[in-house]
Parts: structure tokens; sequence; C-alpha cells
């Protein structure tokens, strides 16, 4: 089957220059993919997005005996593409990683952005400016950092939560899911924290570390200063806010429902 990645690659750019305010060229698009501040697992699964090579979706239309896979077996009226999986799907799990990824965004960072599926997909990309008096003002690199690692982790976790809910035919909890975004996150701090306090030991390093991570630690004023520069300092992110907490409980209850039947690749 051929691959047209020009329909992707022209959602990236005009999602960016709606956020950003950039205009990027295709080379730098696929560049972003390269983004080291992105797990390499993750840098994979939005190469294949990009070109669109995950079988999912539209992908199952032209092969005979296998068109009922095309459609999302949640929604069952919807074709399962990557970006319905993503944005659309009526699957609680969806709307419990973004709710816990928006959350979990500082406030002194601004708003959270409006994402669609073109920004997802170009989230090496994304970038976060402070200053909105002065149009030529530079991103905050803490912040856009912060975005780049959220919108990743959340990305890849909704994927992984998808095949595992489809072809495993497992049924997750908000408990589950909570446990599972929480531990990738705070596995993310502990990496950034681990180069910054043993491996490279800079002060750039352990700038770029603090900048983007303090705003969302659990007890922050408990801290020392330099804790990025310490390895012996236990960090964490904090708790979801009380809000959240209460639309998480309200979502429990819609879990209980039973998984599709039969298995899907």
């Amino acid at each position: 089957r051929p691959r047209r990645p020009a329909y992707n690659i022209s959602r990236m750019q005009d999602s960016l220059e709606e956020i950003t305010h950039s205009q990027e060229l295709p080379s730098q698009l696929w560049n972003s993919c390269r983004n080291p501040t992105i797990r390499p697992l993750i840098r994979q699964f939005l190469y294949k997005a990009i070109q669109r090579a995950h079988r999912v979706g539209d992908y199952w239309l032209p092969i005979t005996g296998y068109e009922m896979r095309a459609i999302c077996p949640t929604c069952t009226d919807c074709a399962d593409n990557l970006d319905h999986i993503l944005l659309e799907c009526t699957t609680p799990a969806r709307e419990i990683v973004w709710l816990l990824t928006e959350d979990l965004w500082p406030s002194s960072f601004g708003k959270w952005p409006d994402l669609n599926f073109g920004a997802m997909l170009s989230c090496g990309k994304l970038a976060v400016t402070l200053d909105y008096s002065s149009p030529a003002s530079k991103p905050h690199p803490g912040a856009s950092r912060l975005l780049q690692i959220l919108v990743s982790e959340a990305i890849c976790l909704l994927w992984v939560l998808r095949c595992e809910r489809v072809i495993q035919q497992k049924t997750h909890t908000v408990k589950t899911i909570l446990s599972r975004w929480t531990n990738a996150i705070n596995r993310r701090l502990s990496i950034d924290h681990i180069v910054a306090s043993k491996i490279k030991r800079s002060p750039k390093e352990i700038r770029k570390v603090t900048n983007t991570w303090t705003h969302i630690l659990k007890n922050p004023d408990s801290l020392p200063e330099n804790w990025a520069a310490r390895p012996e300092v236990l960090v964490g992110i904090r708790t979801p806010r009380t809000p959240t907490q209460r639309m998480l409980r309200a979502l429990s209850r819609v879990l209980h429902s039973p998984a599709p039947a039969g298995g899907r690749a």
C-alpha cells in the first residue's frame, strides 16, 4: 500500500502555525521526530504515524474479510483511525488521559493549548510563549519542554491502552489509568533527574531540568533549591487537583461496562 505522508505534514504545518505562529518546512517536521526530549519509542511511533504506517482504521478496508477491523469497536460507527483514537473515541480512557494531562499543566505556564491531530504529531515542535505582549518574544524553554513531554507521553499511553483494550480485551479502571499515567511521567522525571545530577552534572542541564519540572512537583516548598543537582533527593509529580479527582470518581462508574467482544489486531 502506498503511503501518503503529505496529508499529515500539511495538517502539522497548519496546526503549528495556529499554536506557535511559525511556519515550518516539511524537513523541520520530519526532524522533530528526532527531538531528544521525546523518548525513542515515542519518536518511532510519531514517525510511523506521520507515514500512516499503523495498521488501524482505513488500512483494513481494501483487505477482503477484514473490513470490520476498520471500525472502532467502542463507537461502532467511526473509522478506527489514529486521529479518532487520540481525539474522538468515546472510551473513558481517552477522556481520563487528557483530563490528567491538562490537570498537570501548571497555571503559571498559561492556558492548556487546544491540540488537534496535527499538533499531536508535531509535538516535538510545540512551543509556549509566556510574554504575550510581544509577538517576537522567544518561547519559554521549560514550559515548551514540559508540553512536549506531556503530549508525547499522553499519546503513547493512549495508543498502548487502545491496543490492550482492542487486541488483548483488557479492561482498564480509573485507578489503573491514573497509576500508569503517574508512573510514565515520574519515569521521565527520574531520567531527567539522573542525567542532571549523575551523568552531565552541568549548570545548563540542571537549569533545564529545574525549569521543566519545578512547577508540577509534589510539595515543592519542602525541596532544596538545587534539588535537580542532588541525586539523593526524591521527587515526584503532584496528585490531581480536587475538581479533577471528583471527575475521575464520576468516570469510574462508566468503566464497569464490558469490553468489546472478539479479538482485534
